[in-house]
């Protein structure tokens, strides 16, 4: 696990950065390693920074670490055991030097069992990113020095580049730098003159070294531009004085620790709000203790910082229920319902006695269905009850019955016709991730209701497009609000630069919130100038994720793919299902993908465009709300992610589900399905889950057709149970299941993650099952 893999390695880490220093300050010294899973455990440890992985205080290394390998522990454990070396033996150092070393010896090996850094290794990445932020020009560079960055985060790339300038410039084969490090380390200047001590020990003119900081500034920056243009496969004449290649750690070293705090569920970390994962733990702790009225306000304070996770809204749910606050029960109650993790609460919200207008609302539907049935108007009837029965769903309040219509219509809420997007306007926000190179007000809308983001006005330029994409940030999301439920969104996407790359944001909550269906398509390098001929833009590239730091840990659960045009073209048609949890991709008519939130949470909120490289226009985009999702009687297996199927139990680990057919689906043969047969091969492909435990707790159910006869079903539950079922239960589905037995992975809220053939794909352990039953665990 963690704390073994970390104690078998981390004197390793410490001695390499002895045999590097020349000397061990710490002998018969010891110091204390702390490893948490998320960032609300570094707060707890009084992490100076938000966005912090770990840090160094005295003798106390602390790191997070979560969804890695040992080998990816260590180089965290370096870079703070640098701090802690740097700290004892180098006093005076700059924030730029702190963090520059630290990032140089976490990168710069490649086993742990090494005893010496790669002392020419250079990652062309960070200085690359140095570059592109302007560290090359001297105004940029004396911020650096002087510590007086906008972003201290700026120390991990520029302060690095700056070190590893320094330490291994060579100009005809000599170091110019690197002689005047060791003084330059140790004197006090570096915290109380920094620029002052800068330029007396690298810019003296002495030695080759310039007498101008212009100078250095303009070395350095050809440094950094050849990095840039190394990452672009244009080496300079210099690359051949580092290196890039590092040997692989061991296997063992490499892969996944299989270690359950470790597979946390946390989001990606932005600027936490007041109270964000602590007020929730606080209340639980509260609860414990009796203290019942602040563990009330806690865990609700946590409602607003936090994503809902079933523990604590369940413990909200009965502290309210004891404190007589009925109505606040009650709508924790039917949230948790709602998501599946509870039984709804009976009965109308007691809220509602005291909302004259809404109940006379209601009122005012029943009326008007009433009059529109007596006209008669069937089809109105239909609607006005269908607008009050969703409204009365979520009040607790009996669904009216439905007028009978000839022919039928579906029923339909009033609400439920598309409209554009824009009929409520754009605002625009915060986004992670597309925040630093924001351009306010780079989007505008036409009258037509055309979007375009990447562009504050029309562009004046003939022509489709335009050659320069340029590399800035835009975001603008919708006014509107779109609650949990149903909707498809539509639109055109039409590239209007070279190069295009941006995201649909779905689910925008607040700005470390929300999904994003990203985009890519056309020639980057004929945008950037590196190519004078433009390649013609025959696909687009799709890609989904949310903000979960367990996205791309587990098969399908963050998808991609490339979709092929029929010929070039400069756009493509983009359409968005989402129902739930779910959204369900289409590209140019077709179905791609589907993606579903970890935890089965609804995807609610505005919906937004961004864009982080050129321009689109998005035309007359428009959502319509309420539609049906997908009938399992017409779906294919491929198509189920996600969704919940009916009788299947919940478990918080998750469940196995083996399931078989209730026929031979539409291709009948006069043979009947032998489901004695086939359950008997797809339980021995089973057999390693029923038989371990350990590592897959979650029960495997069988769940078999209720139209068999009482002899079958009591055959099949002994075949079943003595191949290791848990449970033997019954379904009345037939397709999508016809023809074969089916394993699935269902999560803990009952949604499909994995479904495979087990008789027709493949022999043996089904392997495609394997990673989401060894590492999807109840959220803690």
């Amino acid at each position: 696990g963690t704390l073994l893999g970390a104690a078998q390695t981390v004197e390793m880490h410490h001695a390499r950065l002895a045999n590097w220093l020349g000397k061990d300050p710490f002998e018969n010294r010891q110091g204390l390693v702390r490893i948490v899973p998320a960032s609300d455990g570094l707060e707890s440890e009084d992490s100076p920074f938000w966005w912090a992985g770990g840090f160094q205080a005295g003798d106390r290394t602390t790191v997070m670490f979560h969804w890695g390998s040992i080998a990816g522990l260590g180089r965290g454990l370096t870079h703070e055991l640098t701090h802690r070396f740097d700290g004892r033996l180098f006093a005076f150092l700059p924030s730029w030097m702190v963090e520059g070393r630290a990032v140089h010896t976490g990168a710069a090996y490649g086993r742990c069992e090494d005893r010496k850094f790669l002392d020419r290794y250079l990652d062309v990445g960070a200085a690359t990113t140095a570059f592109v932020k302007g560290y090359g020009g001297e105004q940029k560079l004396r911020t650096l020095i002087e510590g007086k960055l906008d972003d201290y985060r700026d120390n991990y790339t520029a302060g690095y580049a700056l070190f590893v300038f320094l330490s291994s410039w060579r100009v005809d084969g000599q170091l110019r730098y690197a002689a005047r490090l060791p003084g330059f380390m140790r004197g006090r200047g570096g915290r109380t003159q920094p620029l002052k001590w800068f330029t007396s020990c690298f810019v003296d003119g002495k030695d080759g070294r310039p007498a101008e900081l212009a100078a250095f500034a303009k070395e350095f920056h050809d440094f950094l531009h050849g990095c840039y243009q190394w990452g672009w496969g244009n080496a300079p004449a210099w690359h051949a004085n580092y290196e890039q290649r590092r040997q692989a750690p061991a296997p063992a070293r490499r892969a996944m620790v299989n270690d359950e705090p470790t597979w946390v569920w946390v989001r990606d970390r932005a600027e936490p709000w007041f109270g964000q994962e602590h007020a929730a733990r606080a209340g639980l702790l509260l609860a414990e203790l009796g203290q019942n009225g602040p563990a009330i306000a806690a865990l609700s304070w946590s409602l607003g910082t936090d994503d809902w996770q079933p523990r604590p809204a369940r413990e909200l749910r009965w502290l309210c229920k004891a404190a007589g606050h009925r109505s606040v029960a009650w709508i924790v109650g039917h949230e948790l319902a709602r998501r599946g993790w509870g039984d709804a609460p009976s009965g109308e919200v007691p809220l509602l006695a005291s909302l004259p207008r809404l109940r006379a609302y209601l009122a005012l539907l029943d009326e008007g269905a009433r009059v529109a049935a007596t006209k008669p108007a069937p089809a109105v009837a239909r609607a006005l009850l269908a607008e009050r029965n969703s409204l009365a769903g979520r009040l607790g309040v009996a669904p009216a019955p439905l007028p009978p219509s000839t022919p039928p219509t579906p029923f339909q809420p009033l609400d439920r016709e598309p409209h554009a997007l824009a009929l409520h306007g754009y605002v625009e926000s915060g986004l992670t991730g597309y925040e630093e190179r924001r351009a306010p007000g780079l989007w505008y809308v036409t009258d037509s209701g055309d979007l375009h983001v990447g562009r504050a006005r029309p562009r004046k330029d003939s022509g489709l497009l335009d050659r320069t994409a340029h590399q800035r940030h835009a975001f603008t999301h919708s006014a509107e609000w779109f609650g949990p439920g149903s909707y498809v969104l539509k639109t055109r996407v039409h590239f209007t630069t070279s190069f295009v790359s941006g995201a649909v944001v779905l689910g925008y909550s607040r700005r470390d919130r929300n999904i994003r269906l990203g985009f890519s398509a056309g020639d980057f390098l004929y945008s950037i100038g590196r190519k004078q001929d433009v390649a013609k833009t025959r696909s687009v590239r799709l890609s989904v994720r949310g903000t979960w730091r367990r996205e791309g840990q587990f098969r399908d659960d963050s998808p991609s793919t490339n979709v092929e045009f029929d010929q070039p073209t400069s756009h493509f048609d983009l359409e968005v299902r989402v129902q739930g949890a779910t959204a369900r991709v289409y590209a140019q008519g077709k179905f791609r993908f589907a993606y579903t939130t970890p935890d089965l949470s609804p995807i609610f909120g505005s919906i937004g465009f961004a864009m982080s490289q050129g321009a689109v226009r998005l035309q007359t985009p428009t959502v319509q709300p309420g539609v049906e999702g997908i009938a399992l009687e017409s779906a294919d297996p491929s198509l189920l992610y996600g969704v919940r199927l009916p009788g299947v139990p919940c478990h918080p680990h998750g469940a196995l589900v083996v399931w078989l057919p209730k026929d031979n689906g539409p291709q009948e043969v006069d043979e009947p399905f032998d489901h004695e047969r086939w359950l008997l091969v797809a339980m021995r492909r089973m057999r390693r889950f029923a038989s371990d435990k350990l590592s897959y707790p979650q029960p495997i159910v069988v769940m078999v057709p209720a139209r068999l006869d009482k002899s079958q079903k009591s055959e099949l539950v002994r075949v079943a149970k003595q191949n290791g079922a848990d449970q033997v239960l019954e379904h009345q589905l037939g397709k999508p299941f016809v023809e074969s037995v089916y394993g699935m992975y269902v999560d803990a809220w009952g949604g499909v993650r994995v479904c495979v053939d087990l008789v027709r794909e493949g022999t043996g352990h089904p392997t495609a099952l394997n990673g989401w039953a060894r590492r999807s665990r109840a959220a803690r």
